[in-house]
């Protein structure tokens, strides 16, 4: 049985992803890969405290940079499962990354709505280790700076 074309294109965008920052080349497939009006939610938990979401593509771009920046260019994501159909894909991912001199690897399960063969949302739920909170605030240091 041949896999869904959308777990290709999950995959395709890992590869680009874990890039970052990205060459002209990478952001062209980001963007045919991408709804120009893509929603990326993510969580904060601890010091940073709130949820955020970058809206178009544009923003997350500059969120993808921001958390490679924030790791110091660490960051590592990999997909572990993929499972796609027409209108949603999941993934179960590793994810390692360094902040302020400590590593950090957590497990997050990543979805993603597609629209016309596109994706359109990302919601990333990680487990409860606190390291995407330490990411993501790392992150978001870094796009406020």
């Amino acid at each position: 049985m041949n896999d869904h074309p959308n777990v290709e294109k999950l995959r395709q965008g890992f590869e680009v992803r874990r890039r970052a920052p990205f060459s002209e080349a990478d952001k062209k497939i980001l963007d045919e890969l991408f709804t120009d009006d893509i929603t990326w939610h993510g969580t904060g938990e601890g010091p940073w405290g709130r949820t955020f979401a970058a809206h178009g593509k544009e923003d997350v771009f500059a969120l993808f940079g921001a958390m490679a920046a924030g790791s110091g260019g660490s960051l590592d994501v990999r997909p572990d499962k993929i499972y796609a159909d027409d209108d949603h894909g999941v993934i179960i991912a590793s994810l390692d990354g360094e902040i302020n001199g400590t590593t950090y690897h957590w497990t997050e399960a990543q979805i993603f709505a597609f629209r016309d063969g596109q994706i359109s949302e990302f919601w990333g739920v990680p487990d409860a280790s606190g390291a995407a909170a330490a990411l993501s605030l790392a992150g978001a240091q870094t796009m406020e700076e």
